[in-house]
C-alpha cells in the first residue's frame, strides 16, 4: 500500500503536465484511468477540453455491492429474483485490509469528477447490474466494453508445416488432447493467492479421490523467492503428499508455473473451473462457457463467487455451507471431503450437467457480445463516437 500511495501522489503533477501540455494542442483530450488512480487525475480537468473516464477492472456486481455497503444499503436483486435479498457478501473490513479500504475510500471521493465509467464486463452477464449502477450515476455514463480476453483461441497451423514457436503447444494442452470432452476439472488460484502446505495436501488428496481427471497448476507468485533471472524456478514437488503424481498418472497433471489458462478453457476436454474467483479468471471462464467451483480468497472474489453461484448459476460453493465472511475471517483450512464432493458435484452429476449447460449458453452469449453488431461491440461503437462527437 505505501508503495501505491506515493505512485499515486508522484504522479499526479506528471499527468497534469502532461494533459496540460496536450489541451493546449487538441480540440479535445480523453484520459481513461484505473478506478484506483482517480486522485491522480483531479487536476487535469481545469482545463476545459479534457474529460475523465474511470475504467473498472472488477465486475460491475462488486461494484454495485461497495456502493451499496457503503450506502447502509441491503443487496439485493429487485425484480430480477423476486426481490431475493443477498445476504452473503461480507462486510468490507473482511474482504480488505483497513490500509486498501482508506485508498479506495480517498479514491471514490473523485468519481464525481469523472463525466463516465467503463467496464470490464458485457451486459449479457451484468445488464441487470449495469442498470442499477446506471441509477446511481444520473449524470454520468456507463459502458460495459468487455471482456477484454480474447473469446476465440487461433487456428492451430497446418499438419503439414513446422509451426512458429507461439503455435507450440505447452504440455497441458497435449495431455488435453489425449481426454474425451468435458472430463477434465481445471484447478488454478491465480497469481495473487498463496495455499499452504496443509490445503495443498487436501486440494491432492480430494482430486485424487474423486477420481476424476485433473490439471492443476500449483505455484506461488506471491512469494518473492520463485524467480531467478527473470524466470520463474519450478516448486518443490515435496509439497505434495508422497508418490501423488505417481498415482494420478493419466488421469492427473500437475503444472509448475505458468501454464496457458485461456487455451486450457478453450479445450473441448475441459468441463470445470476450481476458481479462486478472480474477475479475469471468472470472465475467461464465462467466455468458453466453463462452469466453476467457487472458492474465493479475498477482495472482489466473494461477490464474483455470488455472481457465479447464486445469481448466474453456473457454479457451486467448494463447501455446502460456505461462508465466505467466516471463512475469510478465519483462515481455515477447507477439508478434502469438501473440496472432493464439489468436483464430484460438477464434473459426474444431472446437477453438474444443468451448470455446465448454462455456462455454455452463457458462453456463447458472451463471445456475440463481441462480434459485429453484439451489444458489447455497440456499447464500444458508442463510447468511442461519445469521446469524438
Amino acid at each position: 500500500m505505501p508503495a501505491m500511495e506515493a505512485s499515486a501522489s508522484y504522479l499526479r503533477r506528471h499527468v497534469a503536465a502532461l494533459v496540460g501540455s496536450l489541451a493546449l494542442r487538441y480540440r479535445r483530450v480523453v484520459v481513461i484511468h484505473d478506478s484506483l488512480m482517480a486522485s491522480t487525475i483531479q487536476d487535469v480537468l481545469s482545463a476545459g477540453n479534457v474529460e475523465s473516464y474511470i475504467f473498472h477492472s472488477v465486475s460491475a456486481f462488486s461494484i454495485y455491492w461497495y456502493i451499496a455497503r457503503t450506502a447502509g444499503k441491503q443487496l439485493t436483486l429487485g425484480e430480477y429474483d423476486h426481490g431475493v435479498f443477498l445476504d452473503d457478501p461480507p462486510p468490507l473490513e473482511v474482504c480488505f485490509s483497513a490500509e486498501f479500504l482508506k485508498f479506495v475510500e480517498l479514491q471514490y471521493k473523485f468519481r464525481h469528477l469523472a463525466s463516465g465509467f467503463l467496464y470490464n464486463t458485457s451486459r449479457v452477464v451484468e445488464g441487470r447490474f449495469m442498470e442499477q449502477l446506471e441509477k446511481e450515476t444520473v449524470n454520468q455514463k456507463c459502458w460495459a466494453v468487455g471482456p477484454f480476453n480474447p473469446v476465440k483461441l487461433p487456428s492451430p497451423p497446418s499438419p503439414n508445416t513446422k509451426p512458429p514457436q507461439e503455435h507450440v503447444k505447452h504440455r497441458c494442452i497435449q495431455w488435453l488432447n489425449r481426454h474425451p470432452q468435458n472430463s477434465v476439472i481445471y484447478v488454478s488460484f491465480g497469481t495473487t493467492v498463496a495455499q499452504t502446505n496443509d490445503q495443498i495436501n487436501q486440494i491432492a488428496t480430494a482430486l485424487e479421490n474423486s477420481g476424476q481427471r485433473f490439471v492443476w497448476v500449483l505455484r506461488e507468485a506471491d512469494k518473492g523467492d520463485i524467480f531467478e533471472n527473470g524466470t520463474e524456478v519450478a516448486l518443490p514437488l515435496m509439497m505434495l503428499p508422497k508418490g501423488f503424481e505417481d498415482r494420478v498418472e493419466g488421469t492427473g497433471l500437475v503444472v509448475n508455473g505458468w501454464a496457458p489458462q485461456l487455451e486450457i478453457l478453450g479445450h473441448a476436454a475441459v468441463g470445470g473451473f476450481l476458481s479462486h474467483c478472480g474477475w479475469n479468471s471468472c470472465v475467461e471462464s464465462m467466455s468458453m462457457g466453463v462452469p466453476m467451483v467457487a472458492w474465493p480468497m479475498h477482495s472482489d472474489q466473494p461477490c464474483n463467487s455470488l455472481l457465479v453461484t447464486k445469481v448466474l448459476k453456473i457454479g457451486l460453493d467448494v463447501e455446502a455451507r460456505w461462508s465466505p465472511a467466516a471463512a475469510l475471517c478465519s483462515g481455515r483450512v477447507v477439508e478434502a471431503a469438501s473440496i472432493e464432493r464439489a468436483v464430484r458435484v460438477l464434473m459426474d452429476s444431472e446437477k453438474g450437467d444443468g451448470m455446465r449447460r448454462r455456462a455454455e449458453e452463457l458462453g456463447q452469449a458472451v463471445r456475440g457480445s463481441v462480434e459485429k453488431g453484439g451489444v458489447s461491440t455497440a456499447e464500444l461503437d458508442a463510447f468511442v463516437s461519445h469521446i469524438i462527437r
